[in-house]
């Protein structure tokens, strides 16, 4: 399987903003409609990218710099293309393009019941640093570092 991984531009963000949220509404708790994609975000288009098999979208990381710190929002693969290394293709090239813009720590938030993506950040290297409740869903999440060298 030929994995590409590429920069995610405003305009093709907004051109296929419907592929982004498809794979996104397949995952329980998920509450990002249009909008939060197209939201305006410090970085967001230096540091977002995509991974496509075949011409097809199938996974993405959206995510913008807090302060000093690159945070991903949206780390998302579609679940048929989970344990292919999409990922983990994704992952390299989210760090390489954090280390050119800068930055030198990720963060993220995720659903403390998710063990499956809490393993898969555990495994490259993010470690737990606090819990926090979610604003919309009132779920407890678990805030994951990863300190780059």
């Amino acid at each position: 399987m030929d994995i590409v991984i590429n920069d995610i531009s405003e305009e093709f963000l907004s051109q296929n903003v419907d592929s982004f949220i498809e794979i996104l509404h397949r995952v329980p708790y998920e509450y990002w409609v249009r909008d939060n994609f197209l939201k305006s975000l410090p970085y967001k288009y230096k540091l977002s990218i995509y991974a496509t098999t075949y011409g097809q979208i199938v996974g993405y990381i959206i995510a913008s710099r807090k302060k000093t710190i690159a945070y991903i929002h949206k780390f998302m693969v579609k679940k048929e293309y989970r344990n292919l290394q999409v990922g983990k293709r994704l992952q390299i090239e989210f760090e390489e393009k954090v280390k050119e813009n800068g930055l030198k720590t990720i963060s993220l938030s995720v659903i403390k019941t998710n063990s499956d993506a809490i393993r898969f950040y555990e495994k490259n290297g993010y470690t737990m640093e606090q819990l926090k409740t979610d604003h919309v869903n009132k779920l407890e999440l678990i805030l994951m570092k990863k300190d780059l060298i």
